[in-house]
């Protein structure tokens, strides 16, 4: 098998109450533990911060730049996509060949030179290239911190803990939303230059990464895979505080030697068969996550607020600022919920609520948006707003991230997960670009779009995807090639490549 298709991923372990009494002797987290998962969380927070921090002054950063126009933003937002999905291609064999934790190290300096290039920009050219390099760190994020955390985390709190990288990118959000307070001026006629801090920002926020990285300890599982052994057991004591962890070291060396003697897997094995239905489903959620309508919702908020709310609408009025920033709080206490519901409800429960809900707050802000006659059609499209958050927030936006672990057989991930994640970016990147030239073609009827999209999604997860929490990849990849309602009896084979 080749080096950079034998990463070491713990994803197919079942999580069951036994296993997780088995493999975790404390049966609680450990500091250590909590630590590294926050230390790599750091890296989404940057991801997350960078995604929305030129919403709330956009019309600041369009005067400094003398920017006219639709397109040349459209530019500035989706570059940064564009380098997302250059980065998350790259990172994985910079993950397998140096390491979880030093392939953190390695992306910081693409965030503090991106951020740098940001704050210091005189042409809107530069600040693109500063987009664009922040992407590229951004991107990595993407791929290594869900995987770090899943090889880290004791098997009962995989689910929690994995969570949290949602967790962080809300917050992030949310802090984006709360500086713009303090350096967005509301005067849309002047080049206000505080952005320039806000763009600037993630330099300090590296620096805070790369000494929580000093406390964060490798991956076992990685450590294992490169046959160190002993410094591998070192860590997992650490990560699980206790001396005896002989059986889940056998556990890890039993997989890795599946990982090794795993037929080799290529891109065309993930074209048909078993794998291929495993990677459609793996799309549909990347697919739900970007076209849910979350994209306009965090890039362009503001723009929208200031239509409803604000009489006359005038760019960066007070209103549509704490609007937006409402926004950002309503992901972070729905996140929290998420994490305590994703492991009980199951993955499965939780996206046919969320798209069901999606669907009809959508629906119900393009009929509101459509009368717009009244004050209380434009409160219903604020309030819209907010209910779609909600239901994101505890289905698509966590369970996005954590369907590829539970789909995915460990000597599959390493060709399947940057797929996966690879096409995330490029809805992303397509649903950024876009949403402008629709909003402008098709005006309230936008609406229309987000609101088929999720519907489509909610079909499609009640009659074809099952239930995975709890589940061997093996055991979920079986199940998909039966409508949800007519499962058989599990057969002992996995049968991975039949048709």
């Amino acid at each position: 098998m080749p080096e950079d298709g034998k990463r070491d991923s713990l994803l197919s372990v079942d999580d069951d109450k036994e296993a997780s009494m088995h493999l975790d002797p404390s049966g609680k987290l450990t500091t250590v533990c909590i630590i590294s998962v926050l230390a790599a969380c750091l890296s989404s927070f940057q991801f997350g911060f960078n995604l929305t921090v030129i919403n709330t002054p956009q019309v600041n950063i369009e005067r400094c730049f003398k920017i006219s126009g639709t397109a040349t933003w459209s530019v500035v937002v989706a570059i940064y996509i564009a380098g997302g999905l250059v980065g998350s291609t790259l990172a994985g064999p910079a993950a397998d060949k140096f390491g979880r934790i030093r392939a953190f190290i390695m992306v910081t300096p693409f965030m503090v030179i991106g951020s740098l290039l940001q704050a210091f920009s005189q042409h809107v050219v530069m600040f693109i290239i500063g987009r664009f390099t922040v992407g590229l760190a951004a991107g990595a994020a993407t791929l290594i911190v869900p995987m770090y955390i899943a090889e880290i985390a004791p098997i009962k709190f995989r689910g929690a803990l994995g969570s949290c990288n949602q967790m962080s990118i809300t917050v992030a959000l949310l802090l984006a939303l709360l500086l713009a307070f303090k350096f967005v001026d509301a005067d849309s006629t002047k080049c206000h230059e505080g952005w320039r801090f806000m763009v600037g920002f993630p330099v300090i926020m590296s620096g805070v990464h790369l000494v929580s990285l000093m406390f964060a300890v490798e991956s076992p599982l990685w450590l294992l895979s490169k046959g160190r052994a002993e410094r591998a057991e070192i860590n997992l004591r650490k990560l699980r505080g206790v001396q005896d962890v002989s059986e889940e070291m056998k556990e890890m060396e039993q997989a890795q030697r599946e990982v090794d003697s795993a037929p080799s897997v290529k891109y065309k094995d993930l074209m048909s068969g078993n794998l291929g239905r495993a990677m459609l489903a793996g799309v549909l959620f990347m697919f739900a996550q970007q076209w849910s309508g979350i994209g306009f919702v965090l890039q362009f908020s503001t723009s929208i607020f200031q239509k409803v709310l604000c009489n006359p609408p005038t760019e960066g009025c007070q209103a549509a600022l704490d609007a937006t920033a409402g926004i950002g709080a309503v992901n972070v206490v729905f996140s929290l919920f998420a994490m305590a519901l994703i492991e009980r409800a199951g993955r499965r429960i939780l996206m046919l609520v969320g798209c069901l809900g999606m669907s009809a707050s959508l629906l119900t802000l393009g009929v509101a948006a459509n009368v717009h006659e009244s004050s209380t059609s434009d409160y219903i499209s604020v309030a819209s707003i907010f209910v779609f958050n909600i239901f994101f927030a505890f289905s698509a936006g966590p369970i996005g991230w954590l369907i590829c672990g539970d789909i995915l057989p460990s000597y599959v991930a390493p060709v399947g997960m940057p797929i996966l994640i690879g096409t995330n970016w490029a809805f992303n990147f397509i649903a950024t670009i876009t949403f402008l030239p629709l909003e402008s073609a098709l005006k309230n009827n936008v609406f229309w779009i987000f609101t088929a999209v999720n519907a489509f999604v909610f079909v499609v997860v009640y009659l074809r995807i099952p239930e995975t929490r709890g589940k061997q990849p093996e055991a979920v990849i079986q199940e998909l090639q039966y409508p949800v309602v007519c499962q058989p009896a599990r057969s002992s084979g996995s049968a991975l490549y039949s048709d």
